[in-house]
C-alpha cells in the first residue's frame, strides 16, 4: 500500500468562543506530530494576507509562504 506524501490543509478554524485559549496551537501540534517526515509536502491553502493569526502559525510551523491572497474592494 503506498504511503501518502502530499497533504493539503484546506480549512482549519477554531470557533470564536475558544479563541485565545491555545486550541489552535494544539491543532497545529497534532498535525505536525502526525504528518511530519522528511519526504512530506504539505500545502496550507488560501490564507488571506491580513489573517495574522494563521500567518503567524504558518511561520511557527517553519512553512514557507508561496503566495499572498488579497481582497480588493471597490464601491459600485
Amino acid at each position: 500500500m503506498p504511503k501518502l506524501r502530499y497533504y493539503r490543509v484546506f480549512a482549519l478554524a477554531v470557533i470564536p468562543e475558544y479563541h485565545g485559549k491555545g486550541i489552535d496551537s494544539l491543532i497545529y501540534r497534532a498535525l505536525y506530530d502526525s504528518l511530519f517526515s522528511k519526504d512530506l509536502w504539505m500545502e496550507i491553502n488560501y490564507v488571506l494576507e491580513d489573517n495574522d493569526v494563521m500567518n503567524n502559525a504558518i511561520v511557527k510551523l517553519d512553512a514557507k509562504p508561496l503566495r499572498r491572497y488579497r481582497i480588493y474592494e471597490k464601491g459600485l
